[in-house]
């Protein structure tokens, strides 16, 4: 009996060294992990009364829950994962809270080169080159999308390749530190990559790659450096299995300070990346131009301020029109959180038209 308490005890006691071995390798394993990991989020909340011809709704709204966790593995390769969840609008699944991918992606950071600094690249379901560039001007997605994607021409993020760059070094001055330190390389910026071009929320289904590429540049980074002129492009097909074409060319001017923001942008080309914009059974993508101006005066002394847009849109051949137009004010509580009142009028060309206003809700953490 007493040689068998004797072995239950070193057993027991092996056990715990082993254990606490374990615990602290595993410690130094996971430590620097976690001192390099970062945990985000941003929900967007809203009620809301809408009208759309003679049916009048009122509901509260889940428009957009996302967490993000970001960890940097080593000092050039860091990695992302967001979490996209949202209410089912649709199907069999109707009413239930859907959770999907937004990134998840691997990026890696190489020395700067020419006059490129800062350069690095996404690989996996990453950023593509416009909508993030775009919404860290008008910040005001929490009303819903900008004018490009609210007309369903693509989306924000997809499978595939991005590069990014800086032009010039990062400026490191008053309009960094108090209106946007985004995208802020002394001469401008650039991106382009290639995807498979469904977005994130399709399957890819044809045998295609889209190229996407934007170049944006600050013409007189001393004296006004919120001024940029941007172009962005799309070269590609349909994420349908015939292929139609869709080409896209967008030109954006910009220009930002403490007191306002202030955008216009004309956009023109052929189909759209879900291979839905066409003209007949024989999937030819139809033609579109259209155009969008944005304005934000801000008082920030009140931590208030006041915007409105006007988009339109409209095709050549299945002459579809639409005129959209938005406006509301906002308090920022926080440097990212706002809570604002906005109202939104489209009318179609088809005699369609609908109407909401809505108190909403954005917070970041």
């Amino acid at each position: 009996m007493k040689k068998h308490i004797i072995f239950f005890l070193n057993v027991v006691l092996g056990f715990h060294v082993f254990s606490k071995t374990i615990n602290q390798d595993t410690t130094k394993i996971i430590s620097p992990i976690l001192q390099n990991t970062k945990i985000s989020g941003q929900w967007f909340l809203a009620y809301r009364y809408e009208e759309q011809d003679t049916v009048t709704y009122n509901r509260f709204l889940l428009r957009r829950t996302y967490l993000t966790i970001k960890s940097k593995l080593t000092k050039n390769l860091s990695a992302r994962i967001t979490q996209d969840m949202t209410l089912d609008e649709e199907g069999n699944d109707m009413g239930n809270i859907e959770i999907r991918l937004k990134y998840l992606y691997m990026s890696y950071s190489i020395p700067d080169f020419a006059f490129f600094s800062k350069p690095y690249f996404e690989i996996g379901l990453v950023h593509r080159p416009w909508l993030d560039f775009e919404e860290h001007i008008n910040t005001y997605r929490v009303q819903g999308t900008m004018a490009m994607e609210r007309f369903h021409l693509f989306n924000s993020a997809g499978l595939g390749v991005s590069f990014f760059t800086m032009i010039g070094q990062k400026m490191n001055n008053s309009f960094t530190k108090s209106v946007n330190n985004h995208y802020a390389g002394q001469y401008g910026s650039f991106s382009i990559g290639i995807y498979n071009g469904g977005g994130y929320h399709a399957m890819e289904n044809n045998r295609s790659k889209n190229i996407e590429y934007r170049l944006s540049l600050r013409p007189f980074p001393s004296k006004l450096p919120g001024l940029q002129i941007s172009y962005f492009g799309i070269s590609g097909k349909g994420n349908i299995p015939e292929q139609p074409d869709f080409m896209l060319h967008n030109g954006f001017l910009s220009y930002e300070n403490k007191r306002f923001t202030i955008t216009g942008q004309y956009f023109s080309g052929v189909g759209n990346s879900s291979g839905t914009l066409l003209i007949d059974t024989l999937f030819n993508a139809d033609e579109f131009v259209g155009y969008s101006a944005f304005t934000e005066v801000k008082i920030p002394e009140i931590k208030m301020a006041t915007f409105f847009r006007y988009d339109h849109f409209e095709t050549s051949h299945t002459n579809e029109s639409k005129n959209i137009i938005i406006g509301g004010i906002a308090y920022k509580f926080t440097q990212k959180s706002k809570l604002i009142l906005d109202f939104s009028s489209r009318n179609s060309g088809d005699n369609k038209s609908d109407f909401f206003i809505e108190v909403a809700l954005e917070v970041h953490f």
